[in-house]
């Protein structure tokens, strides 16, 4: 699945910092997302694909810790600041 996601924000606001960009390949999907910020629009670029369906009890540990990862990313990308610019 790819994904595009547009936003457009009100003049005069920019975005104190943009997340890293993110790509993942592991055993059981592979994701990326790319973060980009111009004359006032956000976008949102990513794509993902499930390579893996059934995860083995053995695999189960490997997986969590990779879930984690992935949480902890998303929850970074989904904190962007946006602040006032400063006119001089």
């Amino acid at each position: 699945m790819k994904f595009n996601q547009i936003y457009y924000l009100p003049k005069g606001y920019k975005i104190r910092k943009l997340p890293n960009e993110y790509d993942v390949k592991e055993p059981y999907n592979a994701n990326s997302a790319r973060y980009k910020y111009k004359d006032n629009i956000f976008s949102i670029e990513g794509k993902t694909k499930d390579l893996k369906y059934k995860i083995e009890p053995s695999e189960f540990d490997y997986f969590k810790k990779n879930a984690l990862e992935r949480q902890k990313h998303k929850k970074r990308a989904s904190n962007i600041i946006f602040e006032k610019k400063q006119w001089s």
